[in-house]
């Protein structure tokens, strides 16, 4: 859980930094955007195609380091 938190955390500051800059509107609000964004993810497969051809998105696979054996 507390490694969810600090990337919503990141996340979140990436935009509150882009508000602080102009790029970002205002009135967006930083944590609850994170959260929505993290959702439209979750179940973004489940969208139909008509939705996902509006928002492609390629899959990426993040290799992860075995464990070292004792």
């Amino acid at each position: 859980m507390l490694f969810g938190k600090e990337i919503n955390t990141t996340l979140a500051t990436f935009i509150e930094n882009g508000q602080g800059k102009g790029v970002v509107r205002q009135d967006i609000i930083p944590m609850l955007t994170v959260y929505i964004f993290g959702q439209a993810l979750k179940y973004y497969e489940e969208l139909s195609e008509k939705y996902r051809k509006m928002i492609p998105l390629k899959k990426v696979f993040i290799p992860v380091a075995k464990a070292d054996k004792e």
